[in-house]
């Protein structure tokens, strides 16, 4: 095409217009940066979205079906069954949740205690897994305590600790006492985890907290997270009079506050993005200027409108795509060296990781490189309207 041709000779040939070669750069510059800054930011925000998934579902399952106390062993047991049948589930266990004291020596703060089966909890959680200390073995008069509490408490594998259980509702003794060995130090990589939550056994937690046979509720693990909506609907048809809640639902103030992050950061960063495309409209402008001897010329030779507008619309479109090309380069270059090399640190106490996550997804780069060259498209229309209104006439009079 002629007039792409023509545009590229523009943009490439300016030895004496030194200024319009320095503000077409400086357009191309500001773009990169821009479209560069908006993918490492949305990358770093994926990767902190991907690793508070991956924490929370280290601790709790993907899918939590609440009971009443009024159902039996064998009520729960008969429904658990029938949730593991559902495709798609791969795994449900039992459980218990209540609160207690923790003490050890003379100090004392509450905690989360949970009842768990050992050999059921590992198809639903990964707390197996996370057992850094000691043996993933909850026996009678067994705990195991988060890292957090045996480091603020000074504990380890074997020491014993108490638990003072709240009284119940028909119990006026003011509660019980019961003395636990630790078998087990756990580590989820979540603060308020690792500090407030033991675990002990389901059948002597239910004995302690008079439940008979009662349960919390039931953990449901799934196969593949993304389907997780769809799963936790067919349970809901399963059992429609129990209370059915995914890991999403359960945390939704705070990964609604994640999303309203991540968009809000895309539209502040964009604006860099902007400002990159007024550098293109008035580098454009400038252009127009320069070359409306040109114009003229071409117009004479017979040049139609739209054979002006077009020249000066690919100049706006080659800078535009350029820095976003430049753009993704340099962002996914950043990528990999954050993620390689992990050169920008986190304080590990305050936070609950030591380095930038970063997770490159191919949709964001989609999103952001189609919203700029729309940027960039725009910008240089309206150079190339002005430019296609030239005079051909009064240009070759005065010039």
């Amino acid at each position: 095409m002629l007039e792409l041709k023509i545009a590229t000779r523009y943009l490439l040939s300016r030895r004496k217009e030194v200024f319009l070669l320095i503000s077409t750069l400086i357009s191309i510059a500001g773009i990169t940066i821009g479209v560069g800054a908006l993918l490492v930011t949305l990358s770093v925000m994926n990767g902190f979205h991907k690793d508070l998934m991956e924490k929370f579902l280290s601790t709790t399952s993907a899918i939590n079906v609440l009971l009443p106390k009024t159902y039996s062993k064998d009520q729960w047991q008969r429904i658990i069954k029938d949730i593991e049948k559902i495709k798609g589930v791969s795994g449900a266990s039992p459980y218990v949740l209540n609160q207690a004291v923790f003490t050890k020596r003379s100090r004392s703060q509450g905690v989360a205690v949970k009842g768990i089966v050992p050999q059921l909890e590992t198809k639903a959680t990964r707390i197996k897994k996370q057992i850094i200390l000691g043996k993933y073995r909850l026996n009678k008069g067994e705990i195991f305590i988060g890292s957090e509490l045996a480091r603020i408490y000074g504990l380890g594998v074997g020491d014993r600790v108490f638990l003072t259980i709240p009284p119940s509702e028909f119990d006026f003794t003011g509660g019980r006492v019961k003395e636990f060995k630790i078998s087990g130090i756990f580590s989820t990589g979540m603060w308020e985890y690792d500090m407030n939550l033991v675990y002990i056994n389901l059948n002597e937690m239910q004995k302690l907290y008079s439940m008979q046979d009662a349960i919390t509720g039931i953990e449901v693990n799934v196969s593949n997270i993304d389907e997780v909506n769809k799963i936790a609907a067919k349970i809901s048809e399963l059992v429609p009079y129990l209370w059915v809640r995914t890991w999403r639902q359960t945390n939704r103030t705070l990964f609604s506050a994640l999303e309203l992050e991540k968009k809000t950061m895309f539209v502040i960063l964009s604006l860099i993005v902007l400002v990159a495309v007024f550098n293109i409209i008035s580098s454009l402008l400038l252009q127009t200027i320069e070359k409306v001897r040109d114009i003229g010329v071409l117009r004479a030779l017979g040049a139609s409108r739209k054979f002006i507008e077009k020249i000066f619309a690919y100049q706006g479109l080659i800078s535009g795509v350029t820095g976003i090309i430049l753009g993704n380069i340099f962002a996914v270059l950043l990528c990999f060296l954050l993620k390689k090399y992990q050169f920008i640190k986190i304080p590990a106490d305050v936070y609950y990781l030591s380095a930038l996550p970063v997770i490159v997804e191919i949709k964001d780069f989609i999103v952001v490189d189609v919203v700029s060259l729309l940027l960039a498209f725009l910008a240089s229309f309206i150079p190339a309207r002005i430019a296609g209104k030239l005079d051909p006439s009064r240009i070759l009079r005065y010039e």
